[in-house]
């Protein structure tokens, strides 16, 4: 009597199942039909389970949550969408950050021969990332477009250079050899010991630079932010010293000297500038307003 018992239970267990399947098959359900082989092979829990996911699925509570809409904007320095012309012709953007790892091998070469038929160089650090892709033709065209970016660095460094050695006394020809060189440093292909002594030639630059007529303050806070990023935090008030003598009353100067400060952790000398630029009859912009605000607390 019991086994005739356990074989009805069975029977009727398969029939649900089986009512299950045609109402997953001709849509009547709202889940998944991943779910149907749980509810095959575990009676009566798998079928209240499936009942119950039909439940939330149909009021909207599928385990999803709201999000804001600024959660989905793409900042510029995350990302950058780049249009890409697929097969139909139709413009399909593509987050920078996700191309190069979409398991479409065509999407990601066309993306990376469109990265290298516009200004590569501005994408240096995906190019990087590319590198270690696991597909062989994407890693060919980074390394190449690479090499290619850092080739035409330092072709034009060596144009500006000996332009420089021409003209020894020629500003203009100094002044295009100092934004080369920190182009190239700003590129991020180099590092280590050769960015250093290309740190080291651009300084060398504007010592020669400043002693020239008409030297620019914005060359005077490239150096210090070059010596900063050197760690040679002396020079680089020495420098901006100069520029005061020169330029009194610059906002620029006093951020600068800010960064200094809190580079090398001098606190003393901070809260004394703090207290300087607080007591200026200066009118400061917002941003150093900001910044004094945000030291002083």
């Amino acid at each position: 009597m019991t086994g005739y018992i356990w074989i009805t239970l069975i029977f009727i267990h398969l029939i649900c199942c089986l009512l299950i399947f045609l109402l997953i098959k001709y849509d009547f359900l709202k889940i998944s039909a991943q779910l149907f082989p749980l509810t095959l092979f575990v009676p009566i829990w798998g079928i209240a389970m499936l009942l119950s996911a039909e439940y939330l699925s149909r009021r909207s509570e599928d385990g999803t949550k709201e999000i804001q809409v600024d959660d989905l904007k793409l900042s510029e320095f995350d990302f950058r969408g780049i249009g890409l012309y697929m097969d139909d012709r139709q413009l399909s953007v593509v987050p920078l950050e996700e191309a190069i790892i979409v398991n479409d091998a065509k999407t990601r070469r066309d993306f990376m021969m469109d990265i290298i038929g516009q200004d590569a160089d501005q994408y240096i650090d995906l190019l990087q990332k590319a590198k270690f892709n696991n597909d062989i033709e994407i890693i060919h065209y980074a390394s190449t477009a690479i090499m290619e970016i850092q080739r035409a660095h330092e072709l034009a460094l060596q144009r500006s250079e000996a332009a420089v050695k021409s003209n020894p006394d020629d500003s203009m020809a100094l002044d295009a050899y100092m934004i080369t060189l920190k182009k190239y440093i700003n590129s991020g292909l180099v590092e280590d010991n050769f960015l250093f002594i290309q740190r080291k030639r651009f300084h060398e630059a504007f010592l020669k630079r400043i002693e020239m007529p008409d030297a620019e303050q914005s060359s005077f806070f490239d150096a210090v932010d070059n010596l900063i990023e050197m760690s040679d935090f002396i020079q680089a008030e020495e420098v901006l010293q100069k520029s005061a003598e020169i330029w009194p009353e610059n906002e620029n100067t006093y951020r600068l000297k800010l960064k200094i400060c809190h580079l090398s952790k001098d606190k003393e000398k901070k809260k004394e500038l703090i207290k300087i630029m607080q007591n200026k009859r200066v009118q400061f912009s917002a941003e150093t307003r900001e910044a004094i605000d945000y030291w002083s607390r």
